[in-house]
């Protein structure tokens, strides 16, 4: 047998190197040894060429080649030297893993061929070890919104946005419809207003204005119509030879200087949510009441309309809408006022404040009595 015979070589240079660590020679029972070297072999052969060892390091090396670990047979091997029965146990569990996601790990292939991610499948697995139903779920979430993005990306070059299509992404991750939304709302103003554009640059040329058309349009976002009135004004005076200067002072100070990271998708999702929410004043109004504070009447048109969806959400299941659990039962005074403060406070440009919640009120803690009293 040649793998006896390997050993019997291996343990002669052994025998040679490590001769004064060897027990003492003892002559073999009659009968139970064929020769004195085989005698000397079995009961002084070293750890590593033992019978045991060498079938452990076989099944090792096999199951290596099975699944998917990230060292070699022989650094697995080093690693757990003296430990190879811990190391088949580990092995065993992690192919036993593998049969049972092998086809979660082929589903995950096949989303990262038609989703077209940055990274390769293997990259993502070896991102997510233990976590493969997690990219599963998320590669599919991916999936289901690639028709969105193609929208979304479509819409970024039809429209004047300062932010690329991924950067968009990137703000309005998991709320990508609302960003389409946003975006076809903010196309459809452009289409309005594209004739009131061009005229505006015909006029910036004509009156030689120190601005360019793009400069005074980016500080009149959503006031298109006042700066071509105001245009129009200097137009006139240049024609009949009178000075301009009080009607450029004036158009300086009803130029708009937005928040900084404001941009024009936000100011569209605020069109979008006064057109939804029906607020009393019109963009325009909350946007000149807001100037530099547009990302708090963003936030603040947010929380009303988030508000108010939890309202309908509540009417259309038939539970109280004003929180005293009785269905059908009309808002009290106390309700309509604070309502009506919130939507003051909106206008006003001051946050929504948590205290203006609904408190019990006598017939609440009446009934609460009741209920204590018959139970």
């Amino acid at each position: 047998n040649s793998l006896h015979i390997d050993n019997i070589m291996s343990f002669i240079g052994y025998l040679s190197e490590s001769s004064s660590n060897m027990a003492p020679a003892i002559p073999p029972a009659e009968g139970c040894y064929d020769s004195f070297l085989e005698f000397v072999f079995d009961n002084n052969v070293p750890r590593d060429l033992s019978t045991e060892t060498t079938e452990a390091r076989a099944s090792i090396r096999k199951l290596a080649t099975e699944v998917n670990t990230p060292k070699t047979a022989d650094e697995l091997i080093r690693t757990y030297s003296g430990q190879e029965g811990l190391l088949i146990k580990n092995l065993s569990k992690m192919k036993l893993r593998e049969d049972e996601i092998a086809p979660i790990i082929a589903e995950i292939k096949t989303l990262v061929i038609e989703t077209d991610t940055p990274k390769s499948a293997e990259e993502l697995l070896k991102t997510y070890i233990g976590r493969e139903e997690m990219l599963l779920k998320n590669l599919k979430k991916v999936k289901e919104i690639a028709p969105v993005v193609a929208d979304i990306k479509t819409l970024v070059d039809e429209t004047n946005t300062t932010k690329t299509a991924e950067e968009l992404l990137a703000n309005y991750a998991g709320r990508e419809e609302i960003l389409l939304k946003n975006l076809k709302k903010m196309k459809l103003r452009e289409e309005e207003i594209a004739p009131t554009v061009t005229e505006i640059k015909t006029l910036v040329d004509e009156t030689n204005a120190p601005k360019t058309s793009e400069e005074l349009l980016a500080t009149y976002i959503g006031q298109e119509y006042i700066l071509l009135k105001n245009l129009k004004k200097v137009k006139a005076k240049q024609d009949n030879g009178e000075d301009v200067m009080a009607e450029v002072a004036e158009m300086k100070k009803q130029e708009v200087a937005y928040e900084e990271g404001v941009d024009q998708v936000m100011i569209a999702e605020i069109r979008v949510l006064v057109e939804e929410a029906k607020t009393p004043k019109s963009a325009d109004e909350l946007l000149a009441s807001y100037a530099g504070k547009e990302k708090m009447l963003l936030e603040n048109l947010r929380k009303f309309k988030a508000k108010q969806d939890g309202t309908e959400e509540k009417k259309s299941s038939g539970e109280s809408v004003n929180g005293t659990g009785s269905p059908g039962k009309k808002k009290n005074y106390n309700d309509l006022i604070k309502e009506k403060q919130v939507a003051q406070r909106v206008e006003a440009g001051l946050p929504v404040s948590s205290s203006l919640k609904r408190k019990k009120d006598y017939n609440d803690l009446i009934k609460e009595k009741q209920a204590s009293t018959r139970l």
